[in-house]
């Protein structure tokens, strides 16, 4: 750390400033709250973020392409009958997968001599969206 320079005089050096990033995964959102009570109490002084993550968002986000392709031909054929004609096969497929920010019942946190850190659970959504080109039959 530089003390602020007189006006015609060098920068001095007052002091050093240490940090170090952290970290931590929680499965159990239960715990959450106590173990950063902990944290604080040993002497953290910025908690950062707390983050909510799926631990298997690959087979949620499966599910969801494999239920929008069956959607996409669904629509597809409903609409290749109404015109009288025949769906064939796909012809391409583009994927723009959406995020929705998580929705939490809450985060209070409050001292940790005061009352304990309170993290509540919520809802997050994955989505997919596909979109489908298909060959049609005359």
């Amino acid at each position: 750390m530089y003390a602020s320079p007189q006006p015609g005089s060098e920068q001095k050096l007052t002091g050093f400033s240490v940090s170090n990033r952290l970290n931590v995964k929680i499965r159990d959102i239960g715990k959450t709250g106590a173990i950063l009570d902990k944290l604080v109490v040993a002497g953290v002084t910025d908690v950062g973020n707390v983050e909510y993550l799926h631990a298997n968002s690959s087979a949620l986000l499966d599910q969801a392409r494999q239920a929008a392709m069956a959607d996409a031909r669904r629509k597809a054929e409903l609409y290749t009958a109404a015109a009288g004609l025949t769906l064939g096969v796909v012809a391409f497929v583009s994927e723009g997968s959406g995020f929705a920010a998580p929705v939490f019942g809450g985060l209070m946190r409050a001292a940790a001599s005061v009352a304990p850190t309170q993290i509540l659970s919520g809802e997050d959504t994955l989505s997919v969206q596909v979109t489908v080109g298909f060959d049609v039959l005359h």
